[in-house]
């Protein structure tokens, strides 16, 4: 994933003029009236244009005298001189707009602005802004706030450094996109060009409607310009970063990043009904676990927020705005200090678990009208948990475990306190609870085991393409004894959500330890060559209660992964010796097994997927062989 420049809050001063009038006030060092040149907007005749009246002026209020000329224009281009042949002149001034004052020496062509003495400069209000200017994420993008009179505007982008053209290679320039008006009436127009590229990004950018335009300005992403080149306003990406999103036709996922707070969130997809589109959950967790981490209350008026992220960004992907809380169904919470009512208001939540290490308060209000659909909630907290007044709703008759007396006690106390229904389990460790997870795989034909986090969640990630893949055994420590222990597996594309989900299950072999052994299930078959997919898996056990129910545990809903990619040339069934094809040479390597236990090729030799190598497997391929 790219990240996304973070980009500031950057106030600049200007006074915007939507007015139909261009006054030019000058001064000069001989006080002689100069000629003035202007284009772009207004013509005041060929080049060198048209000495200014002399009778034609103005008195400021600290007594001095100007030479005055008046445009009916939004904004003019323009250039002082002596009327000279070759004429001493200043450099183009362009993007002049409202009432500007210049001091002219004809002697060496020099100017000074000093509009700013003689015009009261108003801080530019970004709440003046129309409500679509927004952050963009994930692309090279800028706004334009035009004079009333603009009907339209194009934008010219470049690196001078790579000669790189962002806005096509003719001048104009690419068209912008008006997205509305400022509350003073200046039109707003908006470009998004191509995709972040810290390395190859524009350094330059020009304004123009194909007359009038801007001079040649500093590209800042984000940025907010006006006529006259200034930098109004950089829209912020604010205290947190969000990662480039990953949305595909049945999975979204969005992670954002809050270095100053120590905090990231997930929110994605877990699961996408055909009726009710995507269901989400999302995941709190501290960046740096040694430290403190925590919201603040301008975390919540972030942009990229998870609020006001998701409803920017179902906007732009799909035209209409989507509440997350409206459809956030999950919420796992690290050792992240939450806010005073932060999910007051989340009635859509089914399932909380916190997941703490340390001392943890629950704030004021935070769950307080979000009780009527929750089903679980999971404590596991290993340090002193602390329930703050109107913090749970106290009329859901929802379950809540816990795993420490510590925990039940302050739990058991604010329901006793506050008349609260929920029903409050203590962990107890005859409830079956997966505690060591092994699996053996054959890859490219080398055997590799792996001892998986007893956690899960924690991805095993194989970097290079891989051609073979066989998933040959797996070995489950469980904590009490069981009647059955069984691994739901299902194989996926990156991006597309889980489902369709296969049961293998083991063998007991001693107390506490089950073992599903000479399974050979071949991963590839049917996979994309080139794609990249998850083997995703978790274990299920099940134990007889004295009243007799049947009862299966999901170990807490931890799911292991294994990261891979599929390789241009996976195996092919019955191409035992792994050549690209099947004929006579793996019938020649199955005999070598069978007859000589020769198990170079052992991963392969199961053809027929019976558990076994015999004279079956030749059969197989021949039938193979034969198109049968």
């Amino acid at each position: 994933m790219k990240r996304l420049t973070t980009l500031f809050f950057a106030l600049v001063f200007l006074a915007i003029s939507v007015s139909a009038t261009v006054v030019i006030n000058v001064r000069t060092t001989d006080n002689e009236p100069p000629y003035l040149y202007t284009w772009g907007g207004a013509d005041n005749g060929e080049w060198p244009g048209t000495q200014m009246a002399a009778e034609n002026t103005s008195t400021t209020d600290d007594g001095l005298v100007w030479f005055t000329q008046e445009f009916d224009a939004d904004a003019i281009n323009i250039i002082f001189n002596d009327g000279g042949d070759p004429a001493v002149q200043t450099i183009n001034i362009k993007g002049v707009t409202g009432t500007a004052y210049y001091i002219f020496d004809p002697e060496d062509g020099e100017y000074q602005d000093v509009t700013a003495t003689y015009v009261e400069v108003n801080e530019f209000d970004p709440s003046s802004l129309p409500e679509d200017v927004l952050y963009v994420w994930g692309k090279e993008f800028a706004y334009f706030v035009a004079p009333a009179s603009w009907t339209a505007c194009n934008v010219w982008a470049w690196n001078g450094t790579t000669d790189t053209h962002f806005s096509g290679s003719d001048w104009p320039g690419e068209a912008m996109t008006f997205v509305g008006n400022t509350t003073d009436g200046a039109t707003v127009f908006q470009w998004i060009g191509p995709d972040v590229n810290e390395a190859d990004r524009p350094t330059g950018i020009i304004f123009n409607n194909g007359s009038a335009q801007t001079d040649d300005l500093d590209y800042v992403a984000g940025g907010v310009y006006d006529l006259t080149g200034k930098l109004l306003y950089t829209t912020p990406g604010g205290r947190i970063q969000l990662l480039e999103p990953v949305i595909t036709e049945n999975y979204l996922e969005f992670v954002g990043i809050n270095v100053e707070g120590n905090y990231k969130y997930t929110l994605n997809s877990y699961e996408w009904e055909e009726d009710h589109g995507p269901q989400l959950q999302i995941i709190v967790e501290p960046i740096d676990t040694l430290m403190p981490a925590y919201f603040s209350q301008e975390d919540l008026d972030d942009p990229n927020y998870w609020e006001p992220m998701f409803k920017r960004v179902t906007k732009q992907i799909a035209g209409q705005e989507m509440i997350a809380q409206n459809n956030i169904k999950r919420l796992y919470l690290g050792d992240v200090q939450l806010l005073e009512n932060q999910f007051i208001d989340y009635e859509n939540l089914h399932i909380i678990g916190f997941g703490l290490k340390k001392d943890y308060t629950l704030p004021t209000g935070c769950f307080l009208n979000a009780g009527h659909r929750i089903d679980s909630v999971d404590v596991k907290c290993e340090g002193t948990m602390t329930l703050s007044p109107n913090s749970l709703p106290p009329n859901e008759a929802y379950h809540v475990m816990v795993y420490t007396q510590e925990v039940y006690d302050v739990w058991n106390d604010y329901k006793q306190a506050n008349g609260c229904q929920y029903i409050l389990e203590l962990y107890s460790p005859f409830v079956p609870s997966i505690t060591a997870v092994q699996i053996t795989a054959n890859v490219d034909e080398e055997f590799i085991t792996e001892q998986l986090p007893e956690s899960g969640f924690e991805d095993v990630v194989i970097e290079e393409p891989i051609l073979n893949f066989y998933l040959n055994r797996f070995e489950v420590d469980v904590n009490v004894d069981v009647d059955e222990i069984f691994m739901d597996y299902g194989i996926f594309k990156e991006g597309e959500s889980p489902n369709g989900w296969t049961s293998i299950h083991a063998t007991k072999t001693e107390d506490g330890k089950w073992v599903a052994d000479n399974i050979n299930l071949n991963i590839l078959e049917g996979l994309e060559y080139g794609e990249t997919y998850y083997l995703c898996f978790d274990f299920v056990s099940n134990y007889i209660e004295d009243i007799g129910d049947r009862l299966h545990y999901d170990n807490g809903g931890v799911m292991y992964r294994i990261k891979f990619v599929c390789g241009a040339n996976a195996h092919i069934t019955g191409d035992v010796n792994i050549d690209g094809s099947v004929n006579a040479a793996d019938v020649t390597a199955l005999y070598n097994y069978i007859l000589n236990g020769d198990t170079t090729y052992f991963s392969t030799s199961d053809v027929n997927n019976d558990g076994a190598v015999n004279a079956g497997d030749v059969t197989a391929v021949y039938n193979i062989i034969l198109g049968n």
